[in-house]
């Protein structure tokens, strides 16, 4: 079921080499979990491993974070959705890779070498819509950092649109350098002037302006789509993950996933009032049966050393000899017939056969 276009889609700019290392990882994580042939979900698996890096299931979240996350990814997943110009939505997730607590990715239908303006406002306010939802949902005062690196790549975008792409009304088609400042020999500071300061307003001015109408798109498209906004909330609150057809089944057709095994599993935890508790419950009987055992194993070696020590002191032993073959004779007859023990009468016998022979 390996759908080559979706990966091809969902690889863009890898090497033979990365493509090479993604088949062998998604082949090791078939073979974990003991499987015949590489499905399309192995794939998955291995291209999200060795883009964004391992999941972090072990990772503990409260279920205020984690409600929290799915709000925010719901947030950019409803905006990526309602904007025309923006690449199709190919999964959201609430999983925990690298240093993201979840994700909304996107898949280009081809390859692109140039992205229109109406593209880049589009991802503009998808990367406003995470933040634009903790707001909506939480309020100003329960707004969080987890929008940092969308709030960062979106700064830079807009950046780049004013100053090197020229996708300015106002500053125009014109590229624009940073003002730089080195340093030589640690003695002396050239600086090389590339915009006047009244030039680097205006630039930050318009930076802002792109980066704040990206902000109220998202607000508004939220504000008119807030049903929907719960609706993926809650899916990525019990599935964790959502593909792209079930988001889309979900908000046009209102068709909710169908994983009846992940439902069964949540709902026999919280009939066991916590799973966590019961399987604390269950290492503490292990711990306690592990310490009686370990205290009846170290009482039996004592009782076998005392027998050993009362059974060499009341035989009279003619030598040193005799008593080291009378003990090995008894731990011989005790190695080949376990249920004979060796004890203090098993090695006065052996030494009454050793003084007959």
């Amino acid at each position: 079921d390996v759908n080559l276009r979706t990966i091809a889609r969902g690889t863009p700019g890898f090497s033979g080499a990365d493509l090479a290392n993604l088949v062998n990882e998604a082949a090791l994580l078939a073979a974990r979990k003991n499987k015949r042939i590489v499905t399309y979900m192995e794939f998955e698996e291995a291209k999200d491993k060795v883009m964004m890096g391992s999941e972090r299931r072990s990772m503990v979240m409260s279920e205020e974070e984690k409600k929290l996350t799915a709000y925010h990814e719901a947030g950019h997943a409803i905006v990526t959705i309602n904007e025309k110009a923006a690449y199709p939505i190919h999964k959201a997730t609430i999983i925990p890779r690298g240093r993201a607590l979840g994700m909304v990715m996107q898949l280009p239908e081809r390859d692109e070498v140039s992205q229109t303006r109406e593209q880049l406002h589009a991802q503009m306010a998808i990367a406003m819509g995470g933040r634009v939802a903790e707001e909506i949902i939480f309020g100003d005062d329960k707004v969080t950092t987890g929008a940092a690196s969308d709030i960062e790549q979106a700064t830079k975008r807009a950046r780049a649109m004013v100053m090197r792409a020229g996708l300015s009304k106002e500053l125009g088609p014109v590229a624009y350098g940073e003002n730089e400042e080195e340093v030589f020999l640690g003695r002396s500071v050239a600086r090389q002037q590339n915009m006047s300061e009244e030039t680097a307003k205006k630039v930050d001015a318009e930076v802002k302006k792109i980066v704040d109408k990206g902000y109220e798109r998202a607000k508004k498209v939220l504000t008119d789509k807030i049903d929907d906004l719960h609706k993926i909330a809650k899916a990525l609150l019990v599935y964790e993950t959502l593909s792209g057809d079930e988001i889309r089944d979900l908000i046009l057709k209102d068709i909710k996933p169908t994983r009846s095994e992940l439902i069964n599993l949540k709902r026999r935890i919280k009939q066991t009032s916590s799973g966590y508790n019961l399987l604390k419950m269950k290492r503490d009987g292990l711990f306690h049966e592990f310490r009686t055992l370990l205290s009846e194993m170290i009482a039996a070696r004592e009782e076998l050393a005392s027998a050993y020590s009362e059974a060499l002191q009341s035989i009279n032993l003619a030598s040193s000899i005799e008593g080291g073959l009378a003990v090995k004779s008894a731990a011989i007859a005790s190695s080949k017939h376990p249920e004979v023990m060796v004890s203090k009468r098993n090695i006065e016998f052996a030494l009454l056969f050793l003084h007959v022979l």
